[in-house]
């Protein structure tokens, strides 16, 4: 008898993989080698279930932003940790 958290993890892993390839086109596969299709496991003897596969993604476009680390205050109530585009000096300069 298959366990209804057994099955339902399968299914939602089901949904996930054939999301993600619907999500990343045609040049993405997601295939699952491991626990074998058909196969059952109980919850109270193996509470873990180790998911083995391959998936593969269509390549990223280089991209040629470059970001900064800023901050607007060193140790203020203000200070603001934050990624800029912009270069320079700013409150957070010097901080150690």
């Amino acid at each position: 008898m298959k366990s209804p958290r057994i099955y339902a993890f399968g299914v939602a892993l089901l949904a996930i993989a054939i999301a993600a390839a619907v999500a990343h086109g045609a040049s993405s596969s997601v295939t699952i080698t491991s626990p074998k299709s058909g196969s059952s496991t109980s919850l109270h003897q193996n509470p873990y279930t180790a998911v083995a596969g391959t998936a593969t993604f269509a390549a990223a476009n280089a991209q040629s932003s470059r970001f900064y680390l800023r901050r607007d205050g060193c140790g203020t109530s203000s200070d603001n940790p934050h990624l800029s585009v912009t270069s320079g000096t700013d409150a957070g300069d010097g901080c150690g």
